[in-house]
C-alpha cells in the first residue's frame, strides 16, 4: 500500500514544439523587455496533473499595486494591454494569423489586463492523473493566452510595469476525490 502524490505543474510551450516545466526549468511565463505599443505575445501553456492523485486546480493572476495605482488615478500600463484566451493550443506566428483566430472566435476577449487582475482567478477545472504517465485529455489543460498592448498609447504609459515589484501566475491544487469502478 502506497499513498498518493499530489503534483501540478504550468508547462509553457517553446518554439520547437516541446513543453518546459516553469517551476523546474525556472523559465519567466512572459518576456517583460520589449513591449510597445502594438507588441503582442503569445503564450502557449498546459497545466499539468504529474501527480498520481485527482486534484482540483485555480490558476490565478496577481500583481502588486494595481488597486492603489487605481484609487490614485495613476496610470495603469496593465489598462493598455488587452487578453485573449482560447481553452485549447492555438499556434500563430504572425499579426495576421492573431487576427484571423479572434476573427474566428478561436480567441476570445477577456478584457485589459487590469479586468484580469482584478478578477484574479483566469483558470479553474480538475485535472486527473495520467494512465500512461504522458499528459493525456483528463490529465492537462491546453490554453492559450494572448497579450496584446495597444496599438497607439499615449506617452504617460511610457517606463511603467505591471505591478509595482511582482507580476505573477499562481498556481493552487487540492485532492479531489475521485473513484472508479
Amino acid at each position: 500500500i502506497k499513498s498518493g502524490i499530489l503534483e501540478i505543474d504550468i508547462e509553457v510551450r517553446q518554439s520547437n514544439g516541446e513543453y518546459l516545466s516553469v517551476r523546474k526549468n525556472d523559465i519567466p511565463v512572459l518576456n517583460y523587455d520589449r513591449w510597445e505599443a502594438g507588441y503582442t505575445q503569445v503564450l502557449n501553456a498546459r497545466v499539468v496533473n504529474s501527480g498520481t492523485l485527482s486534484l482540483s486546480y485555480e490558476m490565478e493572476v496577481l500583481a502588486e499595486g494595481i488597486v492603489e495605482a487605481m484609487l490614485n488615478n495613476k496610470p495603469l500600463l496593465s489598462d493598455v494591454i488587452e487578453v485573449y484566451y482560447a481553452s485549447s493550443e492555438v499556434l500563430m506566428d504572425t499579426r495576421e494569423e492573431f487576427e484571423d483566430a479572434v476573427a474566428t472566435n478561436e480567441l476570445k476577449h477577456l478584457g485589459n489586463l487590469t479586468q484580469l487582475l482584478l478578477a484574479r482567478t483566469v483558470l479553474k477545472d480538475v485535472l486527473h492523473p495520467s494512465k500512461t504517465g504522458e499528459p493525456d485529455a483528463d490529465s492537462a489543460d491546453y490554453v492559450t493566452f494572448v497579450f496584446k498592448m495597444h496599438d497607439t498609447v499615449p506617452t504617460e504609459y511610457q517606463g511603467l510595469s505591471v505591478g509595482d515589484e511582482t507580476f505573477e501566475f499562481n498556481l493552487y491544487a487540492k485532492q479531489n476525490t475521485h473513484e472508479t469502478d
